[in-house]
This record gives C-alpha cells, structure tokens and sequence, in this order.
C-alpha cells in the first residue's frame, strides 16, 4: 500500500509540474483538459487519486509530455522529437527563388486550400476582395528528398508542401 500512495503523491507533482509549465492557474488547467476546477483541486490536495481518465485528459490536451514520465516518472518530461519537417532529410533549409520564377518540371500549381469555389455567389460591389498572391516557393528538387531517403522504404509517389498561408504544392515522382 505504502508503494501506491508513494507513486500517487509522485503523479500528483509531475501534473503540478505540468501545471507549473504551461503557467496555468488549477482552474485554468482544469478547463483546458475538460475536467472541473474540484476534480484538479482534491487530486492535487491528496484527497482524489489520479484517475486513467484525468490522465488521458492531460495526454490529450498536451501531447507533448511523455507518457511513460507523467504515469511512471521514467524517461524524459517532453517526447523526444520526431523528424518535424522534409528539411530535415535534407538537412538544410530551402532557398527561396530569386528573379525570375522558375517551374519545376513535376510540380503541380500552388493554390489556395480555402479557395472559394466556381459556383460561389457573386460578390456585390461593396465587399472587398481579398488578393490571391502566391507565396515565394523555396526551390526544392524532389530527387534530392528522394535520394536521401534509406535504402529499402517503400517509393515514394507524391510530396505535398503545406504553406502557412493555406497554398501547398504537389512534387510526383516521374
């Protein structure tokens, strides 16, 4: 029993780190992971244990900490991080075109995600139209992503780049 309430009591610190870390208040915390200001104040008072569904709560809304840490304290506070971005691969960032533009033999056309479609509404002459410009496309080679890539995993039939402002671009694979 007394091993119980010992990892209890050290569950309750590591979701007051969490806590401490975010810069949340009890009640903000207790909001941001769906529960009630009670349900945070009695566990981290020692009065409620930690339930599984408080802790899923917390792995859903903040993802970023470590499972294994938050339940059992091993490992690290944060997942280790995962390849984030093609440029990793790559290992260096993309240089954005300078002149003229280029066009990239494989490349489907950038357009915006949140376009509005063709058989939208016509807009009255006192709205104000919002100027579609497309976004300075980094020169990439998909050969290059290709060629980097380890021996053996499955081909690759498309990469898709996601820009900020809602456009992407398609690179397919000759």
């Amino acid at each position: 029993m007394e091993a119980m309430e010992r990892m209890q009591k050290e569950m309750i610190e590591r979701i007051a780190k969490i806590i401490a870390s975010e810069g949340l208040t009890q009640s903000e915390f207790a909001e941001s992971i769906g529960t009630g200001n009670a349900t945070i104040t009695h566990i981290l008072s020692g009065r409620n244990r930690v339930s599984l569904d408080v802790i899923t709560k917390i792995l859903t809304a903040y993802p970023k900490y470590n499972t294994d840490w938050l339940i059992q304290g091993k490992g690290e506070i944060y997942k280790q991080p995962v390849q984030t971005s093609i440029f990793d691969v790559l290992g260096e960032e993309p240089q954005p075109e300078s002149g003229s533009k280029q066009e990239e033999p494989n490349a489907s056309v950038t357009t915006p995600l949140n376009a509005v479609s063709e058989h939208a509404e016509p807009q009255s002459a006192n709205s104000q139209q919002i100027p579609q410009t497309q976004p300075q496309t980094p020169v990439i080679e998909p050969q290059k992503v290709v060629e980097r890539i380890v021996a053996g995993s499955p081909e690759i039939k498309q990469i898709v780049v996601l820009y900020t402002d809602g456009t992407f671009a398609a690179y397919n694979r000759q």
